[in-house]
This record gives C-alpha cells, sequence and structure tokens, in this order.
C-alpha cells in the first residue's frame, strides 16, 4: 500500500493530494450530515476538492516561478 501511494505521488502528486480532499470531505460532509448541521455531504466534498486543488495550483506556479 506505501509503495503504491508513493509510485502515485511521484507520478502526479495532484491526484493524491485531490484523492486526500475527497476521502476528508466525505468525512466530514457525512459526520455533518449524521448530526444533521447544514452543509450537507457534496457541499462538503466540493468545497474541500476545490480548495485543494487551488491550493496545489498556486504552489506549483510559485514553484514554477523559482
Amino acid at each position: 500500500m506505501l509503495a503504491a501511494l508513493e509510485a502515485a505521488l511521484a507520478r502526479d502528486p495532484t491526484v493524491v493530494v485531490l484523492a486526500a480532499a475527497f476521502l476528508c470531505g466525505m468525512l466530514i460532509g457525512a459526520e455533518r450530515e449524521l448530526r444533521g448541521h447544514a452543509g450537507q455531504l457534496r457541499v462538503c466534498v466540493i468545497v474541500c476538492v476545490a480548495a485543494a486543488g487551488f491550493s496545489d495550483l498556486i504552489v506549483s506556479e510559485v514553484d514554477r516561478s523559482n
């Protein structure tokens, strides 16, 4: 499992970052739905993935400019 993760990171770290954000959004959204709070599962996933994607884009652009 760890070797597969290292290989994925070596190929394209963006995919791993977005997958981790998706999983975190799923966990947060599921917990909020179970407790009856506002912010459904879909919204939490979208916000987490969008924030991770934007952050990854900014970091990659800063790395590229140096």
